[in-house]
């Protein structure tokens, strides 16, 4: 409940378009969930690769060190060079299925990490007076929502595949998403698409000349503030990310 003598609506709106900042200042956690992603590459011939199970061959060993390597590189500055971190996911290829998922969860981790790192100060850019601000609001929070659903699904089809090929134990989740890291990953979709529909409503709403209710301001507000905390979650987490526990050739 916004305090008195505030305009409850000017209140809400304020906190939506600047919610507590995601913090971007997270090479920790983009080199964990990022070595995680680009960990599972694979990068030797279809026939060596099912030959291999459960054990990465020499080149995909020599592979993800160097994806690991360009991504430490890429994300270590301040501010990360996001391009130079899509270069390290796009240049891993598409050899095998394994390196075709790695690639693709490298990839989806990069564009939702860098949307989230870049969030305070994209929509800072909607500090305009209303009903724009909410238009303004519209694409960032549909944007966030599809980047997200999309490293979810990165996520999974990448564990299938690694299950697949046999790996297993600790080495299974320095390939993927550990299952905290899943589920962490499932609850920062579910408040993203809330907090998306709820911009969305309001958008309507003025573009039909409707006066938002109060009830849908404060389900914003309450939307806005899971997604920072849910956000925040997924940005710190860890799991293992020691090549080692992997064998290779």
């Amino acid at each position: 409940m916004p305090r008195p003598g505030h305009n409850p609506r000017r209140t809400n709106l304020h906190a939506i378009a600047h919610p507590a900042p995601v913090r971007s200042h997270t090479p920790h956690r983009l080199l964990a969930v990022l070595a995680a992603a680009a960990v599972c590459l694979s990068g030797g011939a279809v026939a060596s690769a099912a030959a291999s199970g459960g054990k990465l061959t020499s080149l995909e060993y020599a592979r993800i060190q160097q994806a690991m390597t360009n991504l430490k590189k890429a994300l270590s500055g301040s501010p990360a060079n996001w391009t130079a971190a899509r270069q390290a996911c796009t240049g891993i290829g598409s050899a095998t299925p394994l390196l075709a998922s790695q690639a693709n969860i490298c990839l989806t981790n990069v564009v939702l990490l860098g949307a989230l790192a870049q969030a305070p100060a994209k929509l800072k850019t909607c500090n305009q007076p209303l009903p724009q601000r909410i238009y303004c609001m519209v694409p960032f929070y549909d944007g966030y929502a599809h980047d997200i659903t999309a490293a979810y699904h990165s996520a999974t089809a990448a564990e299938r595949v690694a299950v697949a090929r046999g790996f297993g134990g600790q080495c299974l989740y320095v390939l993927v998403a550990t299952p905290a890291q899943l589920a962490q990953t499932q609850q920062l979709m579910a408040v993203t698409d809330r907090l998306a529909s709820d911009v969305a409503g309001l958008a309507a709403d003025y573009k039909h000349a409707r006066q938002p209710s109060k009830a849908s301001l404060q389900q914003m507000l309450g939307d806005a503030t899971a997604f920072n905390t849910a956000a925040n979650a997924w940005l710190t987490a860890r799991g293992p990310d020691n090549l080692a526990l992997c064998p290779h050739g």
